[in-house]
């Protein structure tokens, strides 16, 4: 029985791939803020935010900045904060 307890349920509804993606991160207030992408999926992310105090329901804005060969391509996105932990945000992709 208690091992049905330990494992975590999944509540995504698109699988989460690792990513080693640089993002910036910005919010009301605050500037841009080099941070580093753990899983991505076509709904969210996981985000390593290092010290930064983001709290959960902040709207905030996604920069990533990607090279192929000699381009480099800018994507904006918007994303709500959905969860803390200690090793960054879960962020829910707006639509």
């Amino acid at each position: 029985m208690s091992c049905f307890l330990s494992k975590k349920i999944e509540r995504r509804r698109n699988p989460r791939k690792r990513a080693g993606v640089r993002v910036y991160l910005s919010w009301p207030g605050q500037q841009p803020q080099r941070c580093q992408v753990i899983n991505l999926s076509v709904t969210g992310a996981f985000v390593e935010v290092g010290p930064l105090r983001i709290p959960e329901d902040r709207i905030i804005k996604l920069v990533f900045v990607l090279s192929a060969d000699s381009l480099i391509k800018m994507h904006h996105l918007s994303a709500t904060v959905v969860h803390r932990s200690q090793e960054g945000i879960g962020l829910m992709f707006q639509q």
